[in-house]
């Protein structure tokens, strides 16, 4: 080749480059030709981020996932992005990498994963979020020091057991775990190609299976599981959750639409321990703002157990729409066996809710002045439709309180009580029918008796 057309060549090479690096706020000057680095976790890529190229390689971890340096700039600026591309911004070190081939499924081992580590499982969620990749936890334990989300998208998260595989935030971890906003409406946004049916990405489904949630401490101001605005479909199955002072699952909190809500999902075989504190329940269903309101889920073997506050609490903020069929096909309510604790119900129902039924629930030792299930006005409006059937093995306080509502139906199959067996309050409506062992039941009613129904087993 003449020096001449080499020299030209050369010329051009290094102003596509330069055009590549004007982009970013920092231009680099390459001036030497791409190498190929490998590391075997990000800390080391992180140590090593000066070292680092345009057009360089990376491959990182033991399953080689390959990253191209697209370009140096900084951090957050979206104007030094490249369209058409998508980046990962390693902490702060004003690199943005693209990732070059994408496995089925994201694992912790494709982004150099190793004991004791975090910053791997961080931007393995991320990677997850922002390509629509399923996520699996092999069996391990894996630690967490920031929130994983917020996510946008419906995940995909399973493991190998709720015992087998599971995340556990550290010392310095504040914040929600996982936190959901506005996953989805509905199946929207699907159509049928080649006789099968395809999905974009903003069809709803959260999924999260056979996974164990933990933090260290339940003196830790952390939560697990959070869902914002608009959920639909979602899947919680065989999961546990662990010492999660601000909850252990929330949804229907407003955030950026005006509508929160989860609807038409399946939750089964969840085991919630010591999670929550005095101010926030271990789990909470709610609606808030205007438009629809959380309907349509099914519960199969919910477990809570010693909570450090309430229990579940089910309540509407919702101005115009109740809460409605939620339907519970075992739930088992179990406090804390010690005295010490006044005043946290078990289960609270509060404002406008209806059709929601207990086909088999337990409630054992709730605190002193507390109740084992309570139901009771919020913003003016009462719960209606509620059907319970319920064994209170063992309680420290009071049993039921029906401070309002409205065609009301339980049934104590047995009820062990150290305080009151049944209050109702003067804002009941009626019909509040109550089957029940008479001989056991011990009663303070506030109320025209031909509103309320006490008949014996």
């Amino acid at each position: 080749m003449r020096h001449s057309e080499l020299k030209r060549r050369n010329i051009l090479k290094v102003m596509a480059l330069a055009s590549l690096a004007s982009i970013s706020c920092k231009p680099v000057v390459e001036g030497r030709a791409p190498i190929y680095h490998f590391f075997e976790n990000l800390d080391e890529l992180e140590a090593n981020k000066s070292k680092l190229h345009v057009a360089d390689s990376v491959r990182v971890g033991a399953r080689n996932l390959d990253f191209k340096v697209v370009l140096r700039t900084t951090l957050h600026n979206e104007s030094g992005s490249v369209p058409g591309f998508n980046y990962i911004e390693l902490s702060e070190t004003q690199l943005a990498l693209k990732l070059e081939q994408l496995p089925s499924q994201f694992e912790p081992n494709h982004f150099g994963h190793s004991e004791g580590k975090t910053n791997s499982i961080a931007l393995l969620f991320y990677c997850a979020d922002k390509f629509n990749k399923p996520i699996y936890i092999p069996t391990g334990e894996y630690l967490v020091n920031i929130p994983l989300g917020p996510f946008h998208r419906a995940l995909t998260i399973k493991g190998d057991g709720p015992t087998k595989s599971i995340l556990r935030t550290d010392n310095n971890f504040d914040g929600w775990l996982l936190e959901f906003i506005d996953t989805g409406f509905v199946a929207s946004g699907w159509k049928k190609e080649n006789n099968s049916i395809k999905f974009d990405d903003e069809v709803s489904g959260v999924t999260i299976q056979n996974v164990g949630f933990v933090s260290n401490s339940k003196n830790i101001e952390a939560g697990c599981l959070k869902f914002c605005d608009r959920n639909d479909n979602v899947i919680i199955q065989n999961v546990y959750i662990h010492h999660f002072s601000l909850g252990a699952f929330v949804c229907g909190i407003c955030k950026v639409r005006k509508t929160a809500y989860l609807r038409e999902s399946v939750i089964s075989n969840l085991t919630i321990r010591q999670c929550g504190n005095r101010k926030n329940a271990s789990m909470t269903i709610q609606s808030d703002g205007v438009g629809d309101a959380s309907n349509q889920i099914d519960f199969y073997s919910l477990k809570i157990i010693w909570p450090n506050g309430p229990g579940l609490v089910i309540q509407n903020f919702n101005d115009n729409i109740p809460i409605r069929r939620l339907y519970f096909y075992s739930l088992m309510l179990h406090g804390k066996e010690e005295r010490k604790d006044y005043g946290a119900d078990l289960l609270a129902i509060k404002g406008d809710v209806t059709n929601v039924s207990f086909a088999n629930a337990r409630a054992n030792a709730n605190e002193i002045d507390s109740a084992a299930i309570s139901l009771d006005e919020l913003n003016s409006k009462s719960p209606r439709g509620i059907d319970i059937h319920l064994d209170i093995t063992t309680g420290y306080g009071d049993g039921v309180r029906v401070f309002a509502g409205q065609n009301i139906r339980i049934w104590l199959h047995s009820i062990f009580v150290e305080q009151t067996g049944l209050i109702v309050g003067d804002n009941l409506v009626g019909p509040l029918y109550v089957h029940a062992n008479l001989n056991q039941l011990t009663t303070n009613i506030n109320q025209t008796t031909d509103k309320i129904h006490l008949l014996n087993f």
